[in-house]
């Protein structure tokens, strides 16, 4: 069983014992898309794996919270928040756009790119490094605006 998955099973256990209704509900779903995802893998997640599964979950709050505010239903575009919010603590902490740069200027000096026809060789080393701490499009923006301008 991955830390995280740990993590969150003792969290439940917590929430439970004070009684937080809405954490127990949200830890309940994040425990059981965990599970699943397990089951369909046929063995214990990695971190990495259980990551992928909570910002899956995240990403689905995002959408239906989105669509609650369109809606006009403030009560449910706060109850998405505040599962977005308790998933966001079992995450790794996200890497700044700097931070984001100077590893691209790290790969690309590795790798030898020098323009945008190099982006593939770059991202693909890159996202392996950032796994799980930044989104795809940032970094890709990132890569391209560095690229863009020479490395």
């Amino acid at each position: 069983m991955s830390n995280i998955q740990q993590r969150i099973e003792q969290d439940l256990v917590a929430a439970m014992k004070s009684k937080d209704a809405s954490k127990v509900r949200i830890l309940r779903l994040v425990k059981s898309a965990l599970d699943a995802a397990a089951k369909d893998k046929k063995e214990e997640l990695s971190d990495q794996e259980a990551i992928s599964v909570i910002r899956k979950k995240i990403k689905q709050s995002q959408d239906s919270k989105e669509k609650y505010a369109a809606g006009g239903r403030k009560d449910l575009v706060a109850a998405e928040q505040m599962e977005i919010d308790l998933l966001s603590q079992y995450l790794p902490a996200a890497l700044s756009p700097a931070e984001i740069e100077k590893l691209v200027r790290q790969v690309a000096a590795e790798t030898g790119a020098q323009s945008l026809k190099d982006l593939g060789k770059v991202m693909g080393k890159l996202m392996k490094l950032v796994a799980g701490r930044a989104e795809g499009a940032e970094v890709k923006r990132i890569v391209e605006q560095v690229l863009g301008r020479g490395a």
